[in-house]
């Protein structure tokens, strides 16, 4: 049972997977992503809206009416504040969380790595699954160096979870603008 997902990635395959967006901190964007620079309204596209963009703005306007405001990516780059409502969602869950899993990830990057902390430190157990070496290996309850993919597949098998194929007719991004 997950409550929420805090992505890094920019791929949107978290969206793809199933799990409800509004389940989703994307605490570094989505190339799928973009939002009004007036009135914050997110729109997910079905095609990397990145190749498209000048300046940070992708050229399309907000579709809110009265609005007009320019839309732009979603992606955080180097050096940039992540987006406060992401963030401030991601840490208050985590916070009640009562076991942290992190896939596939470094955990190099703060704020997003300093996140499970606020479950562990206080017992809950946290399990990392990545084929690097990560700064909190040492505090991991379980520390598999493997593929996210592989090792997944063997737990969904183990608790005979059946994931369905994949249906591009059911891909939430597929029947966005």
């Amino acid at each position: 049972y997950q409550r929420r997902v805090r992505a890094t990635n920019v791929d949107g395959l978290h969206i793809r997977s199933g799990i409800p967006i509004e389940c989703i901190s994307e605490l570094h964007g989505n190339i799928y992503k973009e939002y009004c620079e007036v009135c914050e309204k997110r729109y997910y596209r079905h095609f990397d809206i990145l190749g498209r963009t000048k300046k940070r703005f992708t050229g399309r306007l907000c579709e809110v009416p009265g609005c007009n405001g320019r839309l732009r990516d979603s992606i955080i780059n180097f050096g940039e504040y992540l987006p406060e409502p992401e963030l401030s969602q991601a840490t208050r869950e985590s916070k009640t969380a009562d076991l942290s899993i992190v896939l596939g990830t470094s955990m190099r990057i703060a704020p997003a790595n300093q996140l499970p902390k606020n479950s562990y430190k206080k017992g809950h157990p946290l399990i990392i699954v990545n084929l690097q070496k990560t700064p909190f290996d040492n505090d991991a309850n379980l520390r598999i160096f493997g593929e996210t993919d592989y090792i997944l597949r063997l737990v969904t098998e183990i608790l005979n979870i059946q994931i369905p194929k994949y249906n591009i007719n059911e891909d939430l991004l597929q029947g966005t603008k």
